[in-house]
């Protein structure tokens, strides 16, 4: 039987490893991630785009690439890469030639390509892929979260505007709502 002493001694170790400051961080910064994803997914899924975040996640890594092709920090590389990506969605889908989901995957890996050739051919660079593809929410910094909740922030007040400033409602919603209007 475990003495009071005994017990204290074995769950305060596992205490202090949960209670440590990358725990927090990753609950704070996966807290923040989902706060912002649950109104932007209603978006995409209104828009019938179910593989933007795909694409998205795809062109980060040539926006890496290029970062250090350029020597500009990662996640302003990131962000540009990402804009220009949608804007070109946005253009490319007026032709209406080729359907949403089709201009998605086009732009997705040939994006995901033109990323990995850009840092094979980078000899100085050695960056774990894995780690820039999928992650790592243990090893999220302070500077992590100031990004997560400032583009949560500018989303989320972008969306909540209303439909005379709103970005979000000129760019994704007002052809609908015409639509329903209209059809109404």
């Amino acid at each position: 039987m475990l003495s009071r002493a005994d017990t204290r001694n074995v769950t305060m170790p596992i205490i202090d490893a949960i209670l440590d400051d990358f725990f927090w961080r990753a609950l704070i910064g996966g807290l923040g991630v989902a706060l912002v994803a649950g109104p932007l997914g209603c978006f995409v899924v209104w828009r019938r785009m179910a593989y933007f975040g795909d694409t998205l996640a795809h062109s980060a890594l040539l926006g890496i690439a290029l970062s250090f092709l350029i020597s500009v920090p990662l996640n302003l590389g990131v962000i540009i890469t990402c804009v220009v990506l949608a804007m070109a969605l946005v253009l490319l889908s007026r032709t209406r030639t080729l359907a949403t989901d089709t201009l998605l995957g086009i732009l997705a890996h040939s994006a995901l390509a033109i990323g990995l050739v850009t840092l094979s051919f980078m000899p100085d660079v050695r960056v774990d892929l894995t780690g820039l593809l999928f992650g790592d929410l243990l090893a999220m910094s302070r500077e992590d979260l100031l990004w997560i909740y400032g583009g949560a922030a500018v989303v989320l007040g972008d969306v909540t505007l209303g439909e005379h400033t709103s970005v979000w409602y000129h760019a994704v919603l007002r052809g609908d709502i015409n639509y329903i209007k209209i059809g109404a």
